[in-house]
């Protein structure tokens, strides 16, 4: 299949029009009917790159070099205001990817941390000394992993 083959196939299983993409690269639609119909023979590297955008796929896929590329895993991940990012779930989600030796040195931090006179220790190095204890346990019985 040819790069013009490729833009027209892949504009229609998206169900996009000529319009559609036309607006999306900034050319008209004359133009993207030419890329469809072979009518330009040397497509310009320029465009290649906002068409496969436009086309939710990679430029790879388009030239033909990488059949996988045409795949959902090309769209870039939503990107969220930080103003709607909830802090806490941020943190908590970025620890969840440590390893666990990893896990332990953060844990050790905020516990330096709320050795601080404006908060109450007591109780979160109670918390952190079973988490520790309970991690150490797992590890002597060979149920955790170590990266």
């Amino acid at each position: 299949m040819t790069i013009n083959e490729r833009i027209k196939a892949r504009r229609k299983e998206l169900n996009l029009s000529v319009d559609d993409i036309a607006k999306k690269i900034g050319k008209d639609r004359a133009t993207v009917y030419r890329y469809e119909s072979s009518r330009i023979e040397n497509m310009p590297v320029s465009i290649l790159e906002p068409l496969a955008e436009a086309l939710n796929c990679s430029p790879a896929y388009l030239m033909g070099w990488d059949e996988s590329a045409k795949t959902s895993s090309y769209n870039l991940p939503e990107i969220i205001p930080p103003s709607k990012v909830d802090p806490d779930m941020f943190v908590l989600n970025m620890y969840k990817q440590l390893d666990i030796e990893d896990k332990a040195e953060v844990r050790g931090t905020i516990k330096q941390m709320l050795k601080a006179d404006k908060y109450n220790t007591e109780f979160a190095t109670e918390i952190f000394e079973d988490i520790n204890a309970d991690i150490k346990r797992m590890i002597k019985k060979g149920n955790v992993n170590i990266k």
